[in-house]
């Protein structure tokens, strides 16, 4: 049987403390149908340099190593798209540039494809921290798609694309692309309308990713305090209410109600670092959403939408928001 054609795309910007060890780990794979594309998102280190000396090391893929520079910084989200614009895979595998591969990563989530025909397989992975080593708490394995899409939405399976082996052609058949600008929550945009319209998914049972959260430099390290990667989160959900807007009754209020949940985290968000906008931001999308939604975060409680509804009030009742917390912990 031919082996597919497969895609390892990879973004970068700000990792030459972790591109060595990615590079290797792609370089190093086991399956040998592939092609590797770099984004150089105009990173301002010696992450190209470090890529260029690996690269060198390998002398019989550099006719399968291609690098695409921007002229300007972008952000993760656009460097995906021209990642995806730039494959030729029947099969696209992403893979963060401080993150890296098991050696037999390709050819075991390949494997489960050929045996499966799935649109989409998803491996296991290892969360390294400063402290330690975890395994992925929950992976989805043996849910039926239905189940599976169910899972992703309820933030109850892992939601980032990388790890993922993708057949291109539900990007390009859907006109599933990442939004530029949006650069966090930007895979759960992506995946949810990628798991909607696949066949079929295949959780592969073999660890085959190492997710690193060690860098401070990433998005979502700079989430907690950052505005502007808060709003970026809530743009992101109601980009994914709308698409779903027109989907299967209970698709639409699964989504929804993940949305009103991810508007209240961000309301309080806007609490804790005192930023007046941006609470009043969340607010009025908050007032936007129907009264079944506003149900799932207590807000047919008029005392409840009373109290988050003013400013002051609801900087007094934070305390006893955090103390409530611990007592149902």
């Amino acid at each position: 049987m031919n082996k597919p054609f497969v895609s390892i795309l990879v973004p970068i910007y700000g990792v030459e403390r972790y591109m060595e060890r990615c590079a290797r780990s792609l370089f190093e794979q086991s399956y040998d149908n592939l092609e590797y594309v770099f984004a150089d998102d105009c990173t301002h280190d010696r992450s190209m340099d470090i890529l260029g000396e690996i690269a060198a090391q390998y002398p019989h893929l550099s006719d399968r190593i291609h690098i695409v520079h921007h002229d300007r910084n972008l952000g993760l989200a656009a460097t995906r798209n021209t990642l995806m614009s730039h494959s030729k895979g029947t099969f696209v595998l992403h893979v963060d540039s401080d993150d890296w591969l098991e050696k037999d990563a390709v050819e075991q989530l390949m494997s489960e494809q050929q045996k499966s025909d799935a649109d989409i397989v998803i491996g296991k992975h290892y969360i390294h921290y400063e402290d330690g080593i975890e395994e992925e708490p929950y992976t989805g394995k043996g849910l039926d798609h239905d189940s599976y899409f169910n899972a992703f939405i309820e933030h109850r399976v892992r939601w980032f694309v990388a790890n993922r082996i993708i057949r291109t052609s539900l990007f390009t058949e859907h006109d599933i692309h990442w939004v530029a600008g949006i650069n966090i929550n930007e895979d759960f945009m992506v995946m949810s309308r990628l798991l909607y319209h696949a066949n079929y998914v295949c959780v592969a049972d073999v660890f085959t990713y190492h997710y690193n959260r060690t860098n401070e430099a990433s998005y979502m390290s700079k989430l907690a305090h950052s505005w502007d990667c808060q709003y970026q989160v809530v743009r992101s959900h109601h980009i994914i209410a709308d698409y779903f807007s027109d989907k299967a009754e209970n698709i639409r209020r699964k989504v929804n109600a993940l949305t009103v949940r991810q508007y209240q985290s961000m309301l309080w968000l806007t609490l804790e670092n005192k930023n007046r906008s941006g609470y009043d931001t969340i607010l009025s999308l908050l007032d936007g959403c129907s009264s079944d939604d506003l149900a799932v975060i207590g807000w047919d409680n008029g005392i409840k939408r009373w109290l988050e509804h003013h400013y002051f009030l609801a900087r007094l009742t934070l305390p006893l928001r955090y103390m409530h917390g611990r007592l149902k912990d």
